[in-house]
């Protein structure tokens, strides 16, 4: 692995915090594995030597997953 693998994992694990994002190294080149957090998330689990593979799907679960309103707190007066 290099500085430049190093900088995409990072950049990678800031842009998707719903992901543990690690970069391992096989006999064929690095692979990077991305997991959910939350056992339910989707996908779960992605493995890939691209890392714009893994940005462009982890970018499209994110889109797909509706954004709920934060609860709203009662007034304490």
């Amino acid at each position: 692995m290099n500085t430049e693998d190093e900088a995409t994992l990072a950049a990678l694990q800031e842009d998707f915090p719903g992901f543990y994002i690690t970069l391992e190294p096989t006999g064929t080149g690095p692979r990077y594995i991305a997991r959910s957090r939350d056992l339910g998330g989707s996908p779960h689990t992605l493995v890939t030597p691209d890392p714009g593979e893994l940005r462009a799907t982890l970018a499209a679960a994110s889109a797909s997953v509706p954004r709920l309103p934060l609860p709203r707190r009662g007034r304490e007066d």
